[in-house]
């Protein structure tokens, strides 16, 4: 067997076609590792464009909110200014209402005391006649 060996290194043809085989690998080799690198590049650059976008809408959309969140503070602080002023506005009406309904209901206790008054000398003055009547003085 080692004379078949040395018989087939020594073959100059064969020699030739491994080297040329060797020579194809490295081709080829050397094409898939630039095929390789240039996908490699080319999906960078797309992740890279895809995270330039997502971060532009991203900050677009916070931008957005934001400018939405703004119109809704400024809204509520003018609903908060009006209710301030309709609060300043009852307050004014109902010590009107108050103050209105004591001169009303004031006169009408005053009334009360001076019958409840009238009352009590009325009683006084029965019972005292009575009194005179039956002779008890």
């Amino acid at each position: 067997m080692t004379a078949q060996r040395r018989k087939r290194r020594t073959n100059p043809g064969e020699s030739v076609v491994i080297r040329q085989l060797h020579a194809v690998e490295l081709r080829l080799q050397a094409r898939i590792d630039s095929s390789t690198q240039s996908m490699k590049d080319y999906s960078d650059s797309n992740t890279r464009s895809v995270k330039d976008y997502s971060d532009f809408n991203t900050q677009s959309m916070k931008d957005y909110i934001d400018s939405r969140i703004s119109q809704v503070r400024v809204r509520l602080d003018n609903i908060d200014a009006r209710f301030d002023k309709l609060d300043v506005k009852l307050d004014r009406s109902v010590t009107g209402f108050v103050e209105m309904i004591e001169r009303g209901f004031g006169g009408h206790v005053h009334d009360h005391e001076r019958i409840d008054d009238h009352e009590r000398r009325i009683g006084a003055l029965e019972s005292t006649e009575r009194r005179a009547v039956s002779g008890e003085h």
